[in-house]
């Protein structure tokens, strides 16, 4: 797994790791230049972008079981179940095979909150 999308470390693992897994953060919408230096990269050394797994790290916050924002990251993702599910949805539009979430809180009702996000998007692919 490479945790970068510095042109030196793509150029670096392009080539050569097998499968390549890419870990990206952000949210979806600022995710469409960092996939596409990871394609241009991989067109340079002459791989197929289809063979890199990209992984997404998430921020989740859920202000109305913490009211103060986390600081690790600038713009974590929050939202109602519906709005996370079609986050979801939109990452996997743009290629993203695996989402990690850091959770804020991490308590059993935020995991219940994104639980019922995955059962939402599960719903809707089934449709």
């Amino acid at each position: 797994m490479v945790g970068s999308e510095g042109p030196r470390m793509l150029k670096l693992t392009a080539p050569v790791c097998r499968p390549l897994e890419h870990w990206l953060y952000g949210l979806s919408s600022t995710m469409a230049e960092p996939l596409a230096k990871i394609e241009a990269a991989c067109r340079e050394v002459g791989r197929d972008p289809a063979t890199i797994g990209i992984t997404a790290l998430i921020g989740l916050w859920f202000p109305d079981l913490q009211a103060k924002k986390p600081s690790f990251f600038n713009n974590p993702l929050t939202g109602t179940v519906q709005e996370i599910a079609a986050a979801m949805r939109g990452y996997a539009e743009l290629g993203v095979q695996h989402i990690m979430f850091q959770c804020e809180p991490y308590t059993p009702e935020a995991r219940k909150l994104l639980t019922e996000a995955l059962q939402t998007l599960s719903r809707h692919g089934q449709q």
